[in-house]
Parts: C-alpha cells; structure tokens; sequence
C-alpha cells in the first residue's frame, strides 16, 4: 500500500506505516511482505474499522525489557561477555 503495509489481524484488516515497521529503516519494503510479526496497535477507531499497528513500538519494548535485565545482571564480580 502507498505509505506503509496491509496487515491482517484476525481477518481485520489494520494499517502499519513504513515508519513503524522496523527501528532501522529499510531500503528494499519488499522484505516483510509476507512475514508474521508482533504488533502494538496505536490507533482503534470506529469500531474496529480503522486500525493502526506498528511493530516498531513493539521491538523498542522489547529492547527495554532486555535492557533492564542486563543492567540487573551487571554485578562487582559479574563474568559477561561483549563485543
């Protein structure tokens, strides 16, 4: 679709912009035609028939979770592994 994706929810069918698919722009939108992913939905209006999801508040969700249970995991004495 011009400006972003149709994503099937269910058999609905919602809105996600280029812009929420991914954290890191993506230069070919040809790879995620097809794929199944996680959403958040960001907008829900007249009863279900506009629908705005984006993944990318997904995946920044995610990443903090993450975050949070390494920043737990650092300790005095901790052995981690980086790059």
């Amino acid at each position: 679709m011009k400006g972003g994706y149709e994503v099937r929810i269910a058999r609905e069918r919602a809105f996600c912009p280029l812009s929420q698919i991914d954290i890191a722009r993506t230069n070919d939108p040809a790879v995620h035609e097809g794929q199944t992913y996680a959403f958040r939905i960001i907008e829900y209006k007249d009863g279900g028939k506009d629908i705005v999801v984006s993944r990318r508040k997904y995946l920044e969700e995610q990443q903090r979770a993450t975050e949070a249970a390494v920043r737990k995991s650092i300790v005095p004495g901790a052995i981690l592994t980086g790059r």
